[in-house]
């Protein structure tokens, strides 16, 4: 049984897995996208300091960044 299941995660995954990569192309993609979010954090961070935000989903979302941070 478990075999079966080991299996048919194996097959899934190939299935699913992303274009076949290069640990270098990998490693610049998740920095870039590291990059991406952080920016995106510290946006959001200076606009809930500015009080600028209207919507309560981004206040909420920008107050869990900010406890992240002051952590």
């Amino acid at each position: 049984m478990a075999k079966d299941n080991y299996s048919k995660m194996r097959s899934f995954m190939a299935k699913h897995a992303p274009e076949k990569l290069s640990v270098k192309d990998l490693k610049e993609d998740s920095e870039a996208r590291y990059e991406q979010k952080t920016k995106e954090d510290a946006r959001l961070l200076e606009l809930y300091n500015q009080k600028k935000l209207t919507n309560k989903n981004t206040i909420r979302k920008a107050k869990a960044i900010a406890d992240k941070y002051n952590k």
